[in-house]
């Protein structure tokens, strides 16, 4: 698995990750590696970073979790951690970069996909980044939800 994430190294595109699960002071590898974006997961009961969620210098932002998604029997399932974050950052990611399709802007490249993430997360502790909410909580800008 090591040797397919080098690859993708190569390409220009965002590879977000899981920040990891143990609530200890660290990114979890594949998230450690700079190219990747690491996610944690923020608890809105808590209105702050999961406590299971890792945290540490790689930290990019913090995305929601603890949601209640419907199985295949239409019964409700409740998916947390930061395996269900990091798909809510690509979820909310993909939407602005089909959103800059969708308008004739350019595609981006990776680093200005973070520089958009980062420039769009609300502070959850300290103003601009802390360790252990990154950026803050990442949402998609007014300006997108507009109709």
């Amino acid at each position: 698995m090591k040797d397919n994430f080098e690859r993708l190294a190569s390409l220009d595109i965002p590879i977000i990750c899981s920040s990891g699960n143990t609530g200890k002071h660290y990114i979890a590898w594949p998230a450690s590696l700079p190219w990747t974006i690491a996610v944690g997961a923020y608890e809105e009961t808590l209105e702050r970073k999961a406590p299971y969620s890792q945290w540490g210098k790689g930290l990019d932002c913090l995305a929601y979790t603890s949601l209640m998604v419907p199985n295949s029997k239409g019964k409700g399932m409740y998916f947390n951690g930061t395996s269900c974050a990091a798909p809510m950052a690509g979820i909310l990611l993909g939407a602005y970069i089909d959103y800059r399709k969708q308008n004739g802007l350019p595609k981006l490249g990776r680093e200005e996909d973070r520089k958009f993430i980062h420039d769009n997360c609300q502070d959850i502790l300290e103003e601009g980044f802390d360790l252990e909410s990154g950026y803050g909580l990442f949402r998609l800008p007014d300006t997108m939800l507009e109709v």
